[in-house]
């Protein structure tokens, strides 16, 4: 079982086609330096502790072949992923409070 941040072991891989990280203890943030990967075809991060913006750029765009389930923090994303919107720290302050 991997553990840890994903940036981290992403920093290891120089080029990759398939890339299955489901059912680990990942971490963090899906890094953009993913993007960049042009051979990537397929990536599983399912059922991992990630949070945040899931990006919508490069691999990321291609739903068929991205897989982010299970990792109840991430928001965003493209449509077809079904994930809750983000919101900004901004709008993380108002929200709750009442304006009249």
């Amino acid at each position: 079982m991997l553990e840890g941040n994903l940036s981290s072991f992403l920093s290891k891989v120089k080029a990759v086609q398939y890339l299955d990280l489901s059912r680990n203890s990942l971490s963090g943030e899906i890094p953009k330096k993913l993007e960049i990967f042009a051979s990537l075809q397929s990536l599983n991060l399912s059922f991992n502790n990630l949070q945040g913006e899931v990006p919508k750029d490069g691999v990321f765009g291609n739903v068929s072949s991205f897989s982010v389930s299970g990792n109840k923090k991430l928001c965003g994303g493209i449509s077809e992923l079904v994930l809750p919107k983000c919101f900004s720290q901004e709008s993380m302050k108002t929200r709750g409070k009442f304006f009249f």
